[in-house]
């Protein structure tokens, strides 16, 4: 008797692109028996949206702070949904796989730190002459390293989520990747040599579209930019009509310029507009003097939690003693206080920082077992 899983799979066959990934073929690090119902890419989804690592995505910032009254600023857990649901309008219609795609949107922003980009400036900093630090390696990092209790056909523990290669090849290039091939062996592995699949090409270009889409939206709730302000920059730059769901026209170019292709990409006058919009949301909002303060802050802040466990390495250390001596041992010191700043959440950070610079302990562990469960040790 056919099981469900093989029906879907005997339809990607059937109707997906040539140039598709299909679920039968996708492999894993660890062998697994099939499942009844769900393909690969569809058990990879299940595993990442029910992890603690995503719903910590839910205490970092997008661009503006998501805490006290400002509820309906984007958050990393807000933005990786909504990428989610771009990538798979855009992918749906081009007859890749959709399964495959969302999995690859979905984690696509575990590794990032607290407080967004400006809290990776800031790790990026204090790793100078050592290593590098990239949203995108850590998230692999995270699938790869992640505690999970799996267990083996034969019964042998061991780490990561164990989710296809696609799955982690995809969230490793949805942005720019080569530099950071020497970040930890493992992503030699990944075929740096090679572009990621339409479907991690897809999750690339709607990241792009998504974080632009929120920014805007965001930035005209925080009154750095109207929205007549971007109608006339519009409308100097296309004959394309513009209206509320400007974004869609993105969207839109996206399905209709790819069909058939082996890139992905907007097409020329789109991806010029593209720019134009995206240089006025850099000026207006990524660069206003709100955004910037707020960036300072919290690279302040993660530096000096960095500096804090540098110089006192036992208190990370002493957390979890057998797995993170086991990573300093083997990766150094610098490895074990990333991870650990890479799993707060901005107020947990801010708790950490407000500690430290008043002398005290900055003992602060709310989330203690969810920490142990998630702490990456191999």
């Amino acid at each position: 008797m056919t099981t469900y899983r093989e029906q879907q799979e005997n339809w990607e066959e059937q109707f997906l692109s040539p140039n598709a990934k299909k679920s039968k073929y996708a492999g894993r690090w660890q062998k697994e028996e099939p499942d009844a119902y769900r393909t690969n890419y569809q058990r990879d989804i299940g595993r990442i949206l029910y992890s603690d690592a995503f719903r910590r995505l839910r205490l970092k910032t997008q661009v503006f702070s998501a805490t006290g009254l400002n509820q309906h600023n984007r958050t990393r857990l807000t933005h990786s949904l909504e990428v989610a649901q771009i990538a798979k309008s855009i992918a749906r219609p081009l007859n890749l796989n959709t399964d495959l795609t969302e999995a690859i949107a979905l984690g696509h922003d575990l590794g990032h730190t607290p407080f967004g980009h400006a809290g990776e400036d800031a790790l990026q900093k204090c790793l100078e002459g050592i290593t590098t630090f990239n949203h995108n390696a850590q998230s692999v990092w995270i699938l790869q390293k992640t505690l999970c209790h799996r267990k083996n056909l034969q019964g042998k523990p061991y780490p990561g989520f164990n989710l296809t290669y696609d799955v982690v090849e995809g969230v490793w290039k949805h942005t720019s990747y080569q530099k950071t091939v020497g970040e930890f062996k493992e992503l030699e592995n990944l075929n740096p040599e090679q572009p990621a699949s339409l479907e991690g090409q897809v999750v690339d270009i709607s990241d792009g579209i998504a974080y632009l889409m929120h920014d805007i939206d965001d930035g005209i709730r925080n009154k750095l930019l109207r929205l007549e302000e971007l109608k006339d920059v519009w409308l100097k730059n296309t004959d394309l009509p513009f209206n509320d769901n400007w974004g869609h026209v993105f969207i839109y170019d996206s399905i209709s310029y790819n069909q058939n292709k082996d890139e992905i990409q907007f097409s020329p006058h789109v991806s010029e507009l593209y720019e134009v919009i995206k240089a006025l949301a850099l000026e207006k909002i990524i660069k206003s003097s709100a955004v910037k303060e707020a960036d300072q802050y919290g690279k302040d802040i993660v530096s000096t939690i960095y500096e804090y466990c540098l110089h006192h390495p036992e208190y990370v250390l002493n957390k979890f003693e057998r797995r993170n001596r086991y990573i300093s041992d083997k990766y150094g010191i610098e490895r074990v206080i990333v991870d650990y700043i890479q799993w707060l959440g901005d107020e947990t950070a801010e708790a950490v920082y407000n500690k430290i610079i008043n002398g005290k302990s900055p003992e602060f562990e709310p989330h203690k077992q969810i920490y142990e469960e998630e702490v990456a040790i191999l």
